[in-house]
């Protein structure tokens, strides 16, 4: 008898798919450009700005009223308002300068304070103040700049005294600017133009200082466009004087 034994064999193939899934992401950037307005006629502060008046004490310097006196860092200790020269609301960039507690915003080109320890107390644009300056106090102590930075805010405002200086936000500074119109006229000669203003306020305060509504102030509108014409005749006549031999080179050697 033969046994036949067969042996069958099964062989299974397992198949593995791999799906790769690709996902693209898009970013959509958005910019935004903001136009920032920095005034260069007039210096001018923050609206948000703060300035002590005797028998009103702090107050924002927007609520300053005829008649206030104003703590102004001078041996007098205080200077009666005159007006507000510039005011208005669009969004500027303004030089943000803090020392101690005491942060002051001003325009770039305002005049603010600064000691030096071989030429005393002398007036520094804002944009050139650096850490480590000595600035002046309302109470007239002396403070050393912590932080000098650039800050965007809606408002400026441009407060002048009848010292022509006033303390804004706790630290000295002038009500000018170093002008980019009229390059030349020093702060004092601004001042003396200022000075029928600064009696009229005296007599008349309500009739001085004008609403906060107007841009610019009636009496510097009138006193612009002579000083314009001024400006531009002593350019032409620096022009000419550059373009001419000096009187000094002539030499006569005829006789009389």
């Amino acid at each position: 008898t033969t046994t036949t034994t067969t042996t069958t064999t099964t062989t299974t193939t397992t198949t593995t798919t791999t799906t790769t899934t690709t996902t693209t992401t898009t970013t959509t950037t958005t910019t935004t450009t903001t136009t920032i307005t920095t005034t260069t006629t007039f210096g001018c502060f923050a609206k948000s700005s703060t300035v002590v008046v005797q028998g009103r004490g702090l107050i924002t310097i927007t609520d300053v009223q005829p008649g206030d006196m104003i703590v102004d860092g001078s041996a007098a200790g205080t200077s009666q308002f005159v007006s507000f020269l510039h005011v208005g609301d669009t969004l500027t960039s303004f030089i943000s300068i803090r020392t101690g507690n005491n942060t002051i915003k001003l325009t770039r080109n305002h005049l603010l304070y600064v000691v030096d320890a071989k030429q005393g107390a002398e007036l520094v644009q804002a944009v050139n103040v650096h850490v480590g300056n000595t600035v002046i106090l309302a109470d007239g102590k002396h403070a050393t700049v912590d932080d000098v930075s650039v800050v965007e805010e809606k408002g400026f405002i441009n407060v002048l005294t009848a010292s022509g200086q006033l303390a804004v936000d706790g630290v000295v500074a002038s009500s000018y600017t170093a002008s980019r119109t009229f390059i030349g006229e020093s702060t004092s000669f601004r001042h003396a133009l200022n000075q029928p203003l600064i009696w009229l306020a005296k007599a008349a305060p309500s009739i001085a200082a004008p609403m906060l509504t107007s841009e610019y102030h009636w009496y510097q509108q009138a006193i612009r466009a002579p000083r314009a014409i001024a400006h531009a005749f002593r350019s032409i006549a620096k022009a000419v004087e550059a373009r001419v031999p000096a009187l000094a080179t002539v030499q006569c050697t005829g006789s009389a």
